[in-house]
C-alpha cells in the first residue's frame, strides 16, 4: 500500500509540473509556414491564465514571483500588468526588495531573459487581485 501512494504522489506530482509548464510537447509543424529541419520555430502559444498566490518580490530592475502552491520560481515578464503590480509593491514596500504575498491571475509564457539566449518560463500577469504586507507563503494546513 505504502508503495502504490508514493507512486500515485510521484504521478500526481509529474502531472502538475506539465500543467504548470505546459509540457503537452512540441508544436505541431505546419506545411505552410516554410520552417526548414534546421530552422527553429517560435515559442510554445501562452499557458491559460489561472489564479496564483506567491510571494512577489522587485529588486535590481528584476521581478520575481515564488509560488506558494508549487514552489517554483518565475521572472516576472513586464508586458500585461506586470509594471502595475511592480507599482503597488514599489508603493506598498516596508523595506526594498523583500517579497510581498500577491494574487494574481497569471499565464506562464516562455521569454528569453537576454536578446539571444534560450527562452525560459516566465510570469505574465494578466490580473492583480491583491498585495499584502505579509512576507512568507502561509504554512500548509495538516
Amino acid at each position: 500500500m505504502h508503495r502504490l501512494h508514493s507512486v500515485l504522489t510521484a504521478a500526481c506530482t509529474a502531472l502538475a509540473a506539465c500543467v504548470l509548464v505546459g509540457c503537452a510537447g512540441p508544436a505541431p509543424r505546419r506545411p505552410d509556414t516554410g520552417v526548414g529541419a534546421g530552422q527553429r520555430e517560435r515559442g510554445a502559444t501562452p499557458s491559460e491564465p489561472r489564479r496564483l498566490l506567491g510571494l512577489y518580490r522587485y529588486r535590481a530592475d528584476a521581478a520575481s514571483f515564488f509560488d506558494c502552491g508549487s514552489g517554483d520560481q518565475f521572472p516576472v515578464a513586464p508586458e500585461g500588468q506586470g509594471l502595475a503590480l511592480q507599482a503597488a509593491y514599489v508603493a506598498a514596500r516596508a523595506v526594498p526588495g523583500e517579497p510581498q504575498l500577491a494574487s494574481v491571475d497569471a499565464r506562464i509564457v516562455m521569454r528569453a531573459p537576454e536578446p539571444g539566449s534560450t527562452p525560459r518560463p516566465a510570469l505574465q500577469i494578466e490580473r492583480v487581485i491583491g498585495l499584502s504586507a505579509q512576507t512568507q507563503c502561509a504554512p500548509a494546513l495538516r
